[in-house]
């Protein structure tokens, strides 16, 4: 007993700080894999953004609790698929629309599609209050040119930055890497990103330029953190993309349309969410009658 009420009383003079982590996920299902439930895929992870879903996907992404901001007029419109921002209901209160981009030629195919979204948190993670995501498609035919290309990726990033927007899940296609009929070191999104960059990092913070969980060059989407983000000085734990196959999901195994999950990590301590010291007593009582049972 006198030991355990040291313990208590060491926890009274530094409560334990707890940590708190923003994960978040972009993907592009394809239109081959919207019989899957894309949304128990999903449901892991604090932020998503998707490419390209349909109503059925988004029908799943509601049924695991997840607050959705999608552009219901092109989801209605189109038999094709449109771009989807969400955040898992344990951690936003509400989500609102902020806009969408929907670029369309004289002829009337598309060239980009993007939705912004605006998620109010439950409670703080570290400094972060809300968050603004997006989500953006740029077409095959328009990505292939590496000049024609640039013109709608700087559009995007103009949105992004008039409505301040945090973090953005793109497919690019063929942007998001090298040309080889054009001797450049740099992609069609790497050449603009560095202007802006260069124009707008005003922090100092030295982070990577290019897509964050981007496996180039077998894939063209990933995630974006632009320098007015408020996660953009914030430490960035680990990035990626999941080595999914298509035979690791059901499908055939040549799948030229195929895309990797990208994601991404932030951990960080919360002053705010500390231990009770009814919860450290309760927790420090419990491990003490789990010791006790070892003995016998």
């Amino acid at each position: 007993m006198f030991a355990q009420s040291q313990k208590i009383t060491a926890n009274e003079k530094k409560q334990r700080i707890l940590r708190s982590h923003i994960s978040c996920c972009s993907w592009n299902p394809g239109p081959l894999r919207q019989s899957l439930d894309i949304g128990l895929f999903m449901k892991n992870w604090a932020v998503g953004m998707l490419q390209e879903a349909t109503i059925l996907t988004c029908n799943q992404l509601r049924m695991w609790n997840n607050q959705l901001v999608v552009d219901h007029l092109q989801l209605e419109k189109e038999t094709s698929h449109t771009p989807v921002v969400f955040m898992s209901g344990n951690f936003a209160s509400s989500a609102e629309k902020i806009g969408s981009i929907n670029e369309v030629t004289e002829n009337g195919n598309w060239t980009l599609k993007a939705v912004f979204g605006k998620f109010s948190l439950k409670s703080s993670i570290g400094p972060i209050e809300t968050l603004r995501v997006g989500s953006a498609h740029l077409h095959c035919n328009v990505a292939r040119l590496f000049v024609k290309s640039q013109a709608p990726i700087k559009r995007l990033l103009d949105f992004a930055r008039q409505e301040k927007i945090d973090l953005i899940g793109v497919d690019l296609n063929k942007a998001a890497n090298t040309h080889a009929k054009h001797r450049s070191e740099f992609s069609s999104f790497m050449k603009v990103m560095k202007e802006y960059h260069d124009k707008y990092n005003k922090t100092g913070a030295n982070k990577p330029l290019g897509l964050l969980g981007h496996c180039a060059p077998e894939d063209c989407t990933g995630i974006i953190i632009p320098p007015w983000s408020q996660l953009f000085c914030l430490k960035l734990n680990r990035h990626g993309c999941i080595p999914l196959k298509p035979k690791d999901i059901g499908l055939r195994r040549e799948d030229t349309e195929f895309h990797r999950p990208a994601f991404c990590y932030w951990h960080f301590p919360s002053n705010e969410r500390q231990r009770s010291l009814e919860m450290s007593a309760a927790r420090a009582a419990r491990k003490k009658r789990k010791q006790e049972k070892l003995k016998y």
